[in-house]
Formats: structure tokens, C-alpha cells, sequence
């Protein structure tokens, strides 16, 4: 694949529309899932769920601190990037996060899932595939799989309650994306499938409870 700054100026400009637009899209849809109400034990603009140490606004400074990563590993898709690369841009995003929440866990899960769709977005549409295709993310996603499988946990950081009730109980997390790669592309389509199928809903209230019962449901 061609390196961005070899590309002429107008195909640099496109592709960064589209990262940023893939970008907007992910944040969109994060704080979408912060917005639905009711979601058993989560946080909402309505109460914080289950949780002590964090509540809605917690969540809303993560974001902030995440603009940027979303389209940051778009673009990095769309260039051919290694996974190392990817990695980087998600540990940095990681700490960015942390350190927004003093602390808290609000979107580890999603810097490493919806982070994979990101890149695999941008790789989809730099090889001429719509973005939003089942298929075209499943075979980008196919790219990095090799290295996500063989990929260590950081060494030195803290535990994550994934990896302690994988470690308890046997359970996967979201590592087991390496053993099942068509998960965040099947859950790409489930969300818009789900977003579909509640625009149909009559008023605001009933479009977020049609939203959140095809969520679960899902």
C-alpha cells in the first residue's frame, strides 16, 4: 500500500476526512451507550448503575480524553499500519483515559475493541471497500489477528477485572477476540441493526427502550 505522504495532497485530505469521520462515528456511539437508559448495573445520565467510582460525568471526560485515538487508529488502518502501531496508539489512549478518571476503568474495553473496528475501517477503505460492510471488517480484521494472538499483556500493569475473573473462573474477555475475529464485526452489525430497527420507535423514550431491549437481546 501506498504511504500517506507519498499520496497527492487531495487523497492525504480524503483520508483524513474519513478517519475523522470514522472517528466521530466510534465516540457517537459511545456516548450513545452512556446516553441509553435503562441498562441493568450501568452508568446512564440516571444513575451510576452498580458502580461507586464512577458516574455519568465520568464517562464524558473519558471521551474527551479519547477524541482524538479513534481517527488516530483509523488513519493508522488506512496506512497498513503494524499492529505494534496499533498497540502504542491504544496503550496511549489508555493512559489518556486514566489519567481523565484519576484512575477509573470507564473504556478499556472499547479502546481495544471498537479501536480494532477503527483501524479495520480505515483498512477496509483504503483498499476501496465500504467501511461499514460485515465483510470488508472481517478481512481487515484478519490482518492483525496473528499479532493480536501472540500479543503479552503489558508487563508491570495493574490487573483488570477481565483478566482476574478470567484468571478465577476460566471466563474470556476481550482477548478472546483473537480466538473468534468475526466478534467486533458481528457486534459493528448488531449495533446497527439495533439502531435501525428503533428508529421505527414512535417518541424519544420508547426509541431508547426499543434501542437498549435490541441491545440485549442481541
Amino acid at each position: 500500500m501506498t504511504a500517506m505522504p507519498d499520496a497527492a495532497p487531495e487523497v492525504v485530505r480524503d483520508a483524513r476526512c474519513c478517519a475523522q469521520r470514522i472517528g466521530l462515528y466510534a465516540v457517537r456511539s459511545l456516548h450513545a451507550e452512556l446516553d441509553l437508559y435503562p441498562k441493568p448495573g450501568l452508568v446512564s445520565p440516571r444513575d451510576n448503575g452498580a458502580h461507586a467510582d464512577m458516574n455519568a460525568a465520568t464517562f464524558v471526560r473519558s471521551l474527551f480524553a479519547l477524541r482524538h485515538y479513534f481517527s488516530d487508529i483509523a488513519a493508522a488502518g488506512m496506512r497498513g499500519a503494524a499492529f505494534d502501531e496499533l498497540r502504542r496508539l491504544g496503550v496511549a489512549a489508555e493512559r489518556r483515559m486514566l489519567c481523565a478518571t484519576r484512575g477509573v476503568n470507564t473504556h478499556r474495553g472499547a479502546i481495544f475493541c471498537l479501536g480494532l473496528i477503527a483501524a479495520a475501517a480505515g483498512r477496509a477503505a483504503a483498499d476501496g471497500h465500504p467501511h461499514d460492510t460485515d465483510t470488508a471488517l472481517r478481512a481487515a480484521l484478519t490482518t492483525w489477528r496473528a499479532d493480536l494472538i501472540v500479543a503479552p499483556v503489558i508487563s508491570g500493569a495493574a490487573p483488570s477485572h477481565g483478566r482476574l475473573v478470567a484468571g478465577r473462573h476460566g471466563a474470556s474477555g476481550a482477548r478472546a477476540v483473537k480466538r473468534s475475529p468475526d466478534f467486533p464485526a458481528c457486534s459493528a452489525w448488531r449495533c446497527r441493526r439495533c439502531a435501525q430497527r428503533s428508529r421505527a420507535a414512535p417518541s424519544p423514550a420508547p426509541r431508547k427502550s426499543t434501542r437498549c431491549s435490541r441491545c440485549l437481546r442481541a
